[in-house]
């Protein structure tokens, strides 16, 4: 019987000492590594989030419950947003424990995964212990290109319909092959090519005209800018700017681009700079929908550097205020075209009268001794 005694005194020694001196070992020599093999993804895309436990003491770690909390950019699930992830495992003494999760693209823009923490227990319950490093992973979601309501159709569907484009095929100059698409009319299938390879490829032309666009987008809501953001019109305007970058890219015209919004990375005012179609839709991840300078500060920039205006303009906004409709009417007698595209429910008035289709160039004043250029 007193063996017995003995025996359960041992036992409640060891269950009240055994937590406190756990948990005063394990304190400080466990650390949370957090890390995204990409540094980009797309919307709905699956992305692996690799979640590391590392245990520098010489005690395992029977119970270890990590927490991750996503920012608004990320989800658990492909098409719900799901963003709190929570899972259960064990680390031996002197041990790393490594996971990988699959997570999706829910809304555009910089994601850094820095909620996270760990609760640790030694088996029993009775004292926690908690890692609370705030690992930082980051990564941007793309845009998806998203359907401006007044873009203009730049192909007939077949036939000799009547459009207008940016560019004027000159199809006495052969430039190649490509496979065939839909929008392509019937009369430039390249016959000889498609009975050679067994599908239908069409002709390419070299373009009579080369195109300049400047894409500029404005994140300034309120006068002054510092004042607030609106999220919701700001994601539009990026929707749209990819839409028209990557149509015009396919095109054949060359791009550049401008901001005043928050870049990471990045400080102050994206002056304009030649950029390709994949590169801008990348560099719009990046993008958070804060104005660094007034959109004063790109338009003067323009006007001072009328001699590298470029044909067209086309500013994404959604506000500006009177001053900057005057700057606007400044580089609008510059450029060739000066087009305004705003969100939904948001009422901007252009500072000049322009086509009624958006992206549709205006026809440049005819010059003596050159030949008159096409008409819309």
């Amino acid at each position: 019987m007193l063996t017995v005694l003995w025996l359960v005194f041992i036992v409640a020694i060891m269950i009240w000492v055994w937590p406190r001196w756990w948990a005063s070992v394990v304190q400080d020599k466990v650390d949370c590594i957090v890390d995204f093999p990409r540094h980009e993804c797309d919307i709905s895309e699956a992305v692996p989030l690799k979640v590391t436990l590392v245990n520098r003491s010489w005690l395992p770690i029977p119970f270890a419950e990590v927490h991750v909390n996503l920012p608004r950019e990320l989800s658990t699930l492909q098409n719900v947003g799901a963003h709190h992830l929570v899972f259960t495992t064990y680390v031996l003494m002197r041990r790393r424990v490594q996971i990988e999760f699959t997570l999706y693209g829910f809304h555009r823009g910089p994601a850094a995964v820095k909620d996270v923490f760990v609760r640790m227990h030694e088996g029993i319950g009775l004292r926690n212990a908690y890692v609370y490093d705030h690992p930082i992973a980051h990564i941007a979601v793309r845009p998806n290109p998203e359907a401006c309501p007044n873009h203009l159709q730049r192909f007939a569907k077949q036939g000799e319909q009547a459009v207008d484009r940016w560019l004027f095929p000159d199809e006495t100059m052969f430039k190649g092959v490509r496979p065939y698409q839909a929008s392509d009319p019937a009369r430039h299938i390249h016959w000889r090519a498609t009975a050679r390879l067994g599908k239908l490829v069409a002709k390419q032309f070299f373009s009579s005209t080369e195109l300049d666009v400047l894409l500029i987008l404005n994140a300034q809501t309120t006068e002054p800018h510092w004042k607030g953001s609106a999220r919701d019109p700001f994601e539009e305007l990026v929707g749209y700017l990819t839409d028209v970058a990557l149509s015009l890219e396919r095109a054949g015209a060359r791009l550049s681009f401008a901001s005043n919004a928050s870049i990471v990375g990045r400080r102050g005012v994206s002056l304009p700079g030649r950029m390709s179609g994949a590169s801008l839709r990348s560099l719009l991840g990046h993008v958070q929908p804060y104005a660094t300078e007034s959109l004063s500060a790109i338009l003067t920039y323009l006007v001072r550097h009328q001699q590298s205006m470029p044909q067209q303009v086309i500013l994404f906004s959604a506000f500006e205020t009177d001053e900057q409709k005057n700057w606007s009417t400044s580089c609008a007698d510059r450029a060739d075209t000066l087009t305004s595209s705003a969100p939904s429910g948001t009422h901007w008035t252009p500072s000049r009268r322009l086509p009624k289709k958006f992206g549709r160039l205006a026809k440049r004043p005819k010059k003596r001794g050159n030949r008159d250029e096409p008409d819309d």
